[in-house]
């Protein structure tokens, strides 16, 4: 069995011209933030807008040739449905396998590269992939010709869930440039993937500032707050909400995940951090938003749903038209 890949020799692959995208998506893999220029990211964010308000018809056709299979090797309820969903919404044939370790080969020990060119052999299009490896999707496209679209990997990156997060953003803070714009990221900073992704993302897009609270055990890892300095974003880190509450533009939430520790104990230390009540929100600012990746456990307490503020369910809807974008875009139609 191959040694996994560590987090910078991803990057570095995929730091080679073949992969990245400026304008044109077509063919190509989407694995990482990190292959998309400012250019790519507003593609897919106006190609969501134009599908949203196009005729049910003509969108519905748009993908009636192509054939989608999404495999989740891990749980989801959000990013599984949505790109199902976004699929069907134009067209395409869809299989969709939700719970690989135990409905497919891979129960057998079936490795991945042998079950994405089985998925090819099949005569699919595209594979949407979800996998606990961090390396997974680049294994995954190295192995076939059809585009992966990564779904989530591992600790590492959620490229899809960025964009969508952007979309957000950019609609809830009524078409804010990101470089107006000051986000503070909340909770698992270490293993959330979700946020490794969106703060890169943000630092393309020119984002000034961000601040990034957490407990010590949970703090950014070290390279990706070396990332975003070079890309002139400033940055605070703290363990106190108290110390950025007030500057927050987005209020960015995250759970502590309990899958990635070994022991309960660990885990219930690490979750002991600040909570966004009612209270909380009485502090932020009237235009703030606040978001969070979902799902939530009690980081945030259901009386914040009815505070005008809190985007994270309109955040979901968000995510349909990016992946119909993504969609659209990777398979030409």
């Amino acid at each position: 069995m191959a040694t996994p890949l560590k987090a910078e020799e991803i990057f570095a692959h995929l730091a080679a011209p073949e992969w990245q995208i400026t304008n044109d998506f077509r063919g190509k893999d989407i694995i990482s933030v990190e292959q998309l220029s400012r250019e790519a990211i507003w593609k897919v964010l106006s190609t969501a807008n134009d599908l949203e308000t196009m005729p049910f018809e003509k969108r519905h056709r748009a993908l009636e040739s192509k054939a989608v299979a999404v495999l989740f090797y891990q749980p989801s309820t959000r990013t599984y449905t949505s790109f199902t969903r976004a699929a069907q919404a134009l067209g395409a044939d869809v299989l969709g396998i939700h719970g690989m370790m135990q409905y497919s080969s891979a129960y057998k020990g079936e490795t991945l590269a042998d079950t994405v060119r089985t998925m090819e052999a099949l005569g699919f299009d595209t594979i949407v992939l979800r996998h606990f490896d961090d390396d997974s999707a680049l294994i995954a496209a190295r192995s076939i010709e059809i585009p992966i679209i990564n779904a989530g990997s591992g600790k590492l990156e959620h490229p899809t869930q960025a964009l969508l997060d952007v979309r957000t953003i950019i609609k809830e803070t009524h078409n804010h440039n990101p470089q107006e714009l000051h986000i503070v990221f909340v909770g698992d900073l270490k293993y959330g993937r979700t946020v490794h992704s969106l703060s890169k993302l943000m630092a393309i897009l020119g984002a000034p500032e961000m601040s990034f609270v957490s407990p010590d055990v949970l703090r950014m890892p070290r390279n990706l707050i070396a990332g975003l300095n070079e890309r002139g974003v400033e940055t605070h880190e703290t363990s106190s909400l108290n110390e950025v509450l007030e500057k927050a533009d987005v209020l960015y939430i995250t759970r502590v995940q309990r899958e990635w520790f070994s022991t309960e104990e660990a885990y219930e230390e690490a979750r002991s951090g600040q909570q966004i009540t009612p209270a909380v929100m009485e502090r932020i600012k009237p235009e703030a938003v606040l978001m969070h990746p979902l799902p939530r456990v009690d980081e945030i307490t259901a009386e914040v749903d009815s505070d005008p503020r809190a985007a994270y369910f309109r955040q979901v809807g968000h995510g349909l038209w990016v992946r119909m974008a993504l969609l659209k875009l990777v398979l030409g139609g």
